[in-house]
């Protein structure tokens, strides 16, 4: 073959790999600039395409040759590794296992150090390692958390794979997150994405005071205190705040005082309550206000006040609303300014020892929780008032009777009520009323004193009658 054929080959060859070049680089999306380390988190979902720029590129520590520990800086590997020059460039990153030992040396005028054994490593693609897809995928993927501490980044466009059932890391607060909050299941959370995954933007804010955690999306954050730094997502507005958020922990403005919101009536139709005029803090707010008669189903205007959690949350029906109970401690709890706290289910208690001495028996409405018959710390001032009267008077003896209501069964509410007047009697002697004094029985709901049809009625009717023994 002639030269000059020759030569108008490798030219045409030469020209082919430059095209393909071109494409190639045409396909890959500008990186992001690479996190100051590659810390494992961050290599979880594959490859990390990014760049360095020489600033960057002239700092840090490095551990290691040809494969660094995952606390070596990023770009200062890169350099030393050769993949980049002086100028700064693009690399693309992969996990790598633990090493035994890492070998320092001199290379490309950078100096990395030796070491011991190290959990987890990096090391960088060689050339022709990755197709021109998978640099792509890897330079558009979302960081597992918004890098911060990055000079002059305000927002932050990636892609988040799909999403399993399980999403990876911990997330703190709603619809605003702390920076620390793994970024794609925040998103999920957010609702900028759904569980096929997708292209979002973070928007990186100040630090709040407060981060409120909530479900939404079939996610749970958790609520945290100052952080210094915050992020949101593009195309997630956040809610008008004149209008009610669905829940507490939603609440936009960031505050711990009382809320003053207005309730569609929509809102008012949706969510779940627990709760009677103290309500949990996840109570949804527009319904808990029907239920506590602060507005009706059309809707209107609320002021919600924060307060600290209750021992137990009784359920009722109320206004058209039925509210459950939650008979554990729950951390925060919700009222409505201008609306009696007090359940109005609960019936007000008689004066024990006057009653007792005048009349020969006392009704105790002592709120056991459902089905059970341990004592709660709200009986003990009223036990403390019965505990009173039988030491003002040596002489006597009481018969304390369980009653329940009709709800559930006579078969399961007999055994019951004694059990619950047996608590009665064992905490009096544990105070140091001697036992020959007290008699212990149970009645299930057969002595009702009111209408068991009515809400009221089945109130009164849960009991514990204490009488005089002659």
């Amino acid at each position: 073959m002639p030269k000059m054929a020759i030569g108008m080959s490798r030219v045409v060859m030469l020209l082919a790999v430059m095209l393909a070049a071109a494409v190639a680089s045409a396909q890959v999306p500008t990186p992001r600039p690479c996190l100051a380390t590659p810390h494992t988190p961050t290599l979880a979902d594959g490859p990390v395409t990014c760049s360095c720029s020489a600033e960057v590129a002239a700092a840090g520590s490095i551990w290691g040759t040809d494969i660094y520990s995952d606390d070596s800086a990023t770009c200062r590997a890169a350099l030393h590794a050769g993949v980049i020059p002086e100028r700064g460039g693009v690399v693309t990153i992969l996990r790598a296992p633990g090493q035994a030992s890492y070998r320092g040396s001199t290379r490309n005028g950078v100096e990395s150090e030796g070491y011991g054994a190290w959990q987890n490593s990096f090391r960088f693609a060689r050339p022709g390692e990755l197709t021109v897809e998978q640099i792509a995928v890897s330079a558009a993927r979302c960081p597992a958390t918004v890098p911060s501490d990055e000079p002059g980044l305000e927002t932050l466009t990636c892609t988040c794979p799909a999403q399993s059932g399980a999403t990876t890391g911990g997330i703190w607060g709603t619809l605003v997150y702390t920076t620390d909050s793994a970024l794609c299941a925040s998103a999920l959370h957010a609702g900028a994405i759904d569980r096929r995954g997708g292209q979002v933007t973070a928007i990186l804010m100040p630090g709040r005071r407060v981060y409120r955690g909530g479900t939404r999306n079939g996610i749970t954050s958790r609520s945290y205190t100052e952080w210094p730094s915050s992020f949101r997502f593009a195309g997630v507005a956040p809610p008008d705040p004149s209008i009610c958020p669905d829940t507490l922990a939603e609440r936009e403005d960031n505050r711990d005082g009382p809320l003053s919101c207005t309730c569609p009536a929509e809102q008012t139709l949706r969510g779940a309550v627990w709760g009677t005029g103290t309500y949990t803090a996840d109570s949804a707010i527009c319904l808990a206000a029907v239920h506590a008669g602060a507005i009706t189903r059309v809707g209107g205007r609320v002021t919600v006040v924060p307060g600290p959690g209750e021992a137990t949350y009784p359920g009722s029906a109320r206004n058209g609303v039925r509210s459950q109970a939650y008979e554990e401690l729950w951390e925060a709890s919700i009222r409505f300014e201008g609306v009696a706290v007090l359940p109005p289910l609960t019936p007000v208690q008689s004066p024990v020892a006057h009653t007792l001495r005048t009349l020969g028996q006392v009704a105790l409405y002592i709120q056991f929780r459902t089905n059970l018959a341990e004592l709660d710390p709200p009986a003990m001032s009223l036990l403390n008032e019965l505990s009173d009267a039988l030491r003002a008077d040596p002489g006597l003896r009481i018969s304390i009777v369980g009653h329940t209501d009709n709800t559930g069964t006579a078969a399961n509410n007999r055994p019951l009520s004694q059990r619950r007047a047996e608590a009665v009697r064992a905490w009096l002697v544990a105070q140091g009323v001697e036992g020959s004094r007290l008699r212990a029985e149970g009645r299930g709901p057969d002595q009702p004193i009111a209408d068991n049809t009515t809400e009221v009625g089945r109130a009164l009717n849960r009991r514990v009658q204490v009488v005089r023994l002659e």
